[in-house]
């Protein structure tokens, strides 16, 4: 039982900044997962010129994310880059995202994704990408039902991510 209460706890600590304001970055970056909140704060973050000039968005030409696709077929005052992961999974988001940092020489990425999901993801993103990562987290407003019915999925995620499958 302890082990598992320190797992949880383990899990549950995002270990890069989870202040984006700290250093401008070079773009924002966006795990699609919940694409409500995480899309909001990442357009939040770009539009306000202190995180870099461009936003990427994994899977933003899919079919069902409307606000994506407009993002990703509009003209805008800031770069929009939206990759096809592979495999279609955090892990092939994290790869996507550092191989597109490592073509346009970035040095600091702000990944925007939601609370629940900010300690896998940037456990992932940290493992591909050499640079600095910020994290802004936003609120999935899930409640505690909503994040115990995540944690699972989350749970074994973390497992994957930070003890078997530590690579990118």
């Amino acid at each position: 039982m302890v082990g598992f209460v320190a797992l949880n706890i383990w899990f549950s600590t995002v270990p890069v900044s989870d202040n984006p304001k700290d250093v401008p970055s070079d773009a924002v970056v966006l795990f699609v997962g919940g694409r409500g909140e995480r899309l909001i704060q990442a357009l939040e973050l770009v539009r306000s010129g202190e995180q870099g000039s461009t936003l990427v968005i994994p899977n933003g030409f899919a079919g069902q994310w409307p606000d994506a696709n407009m993002i990703c077929a509009g003209d805008w005052d800031f770069d929009v880059v939206c990759p096809v992961p592979d495999p279609d999974s955090t892990r092939g988001e994290a790869q996507v995202l550092s191989s597109i940092a490592q073509d346009r020489g970035w040095s600091h990425m702000t990944m925007v994704t939601s609370d629940y999901h900010a300690p896998r993801a940037s456990v992932l993103l940290n493992a591909c990408y050499d640079g600095i990562v910020s994290v802004a987290e936003a609120d999935s407003g899930l409640g505690l039902w909503g994040r115990f019915t995540r944690w699972r999925h989350e749970f074994l995620g973390n497992i994957d991510a930070r003890i078997i499958n530590r690579g990118c």
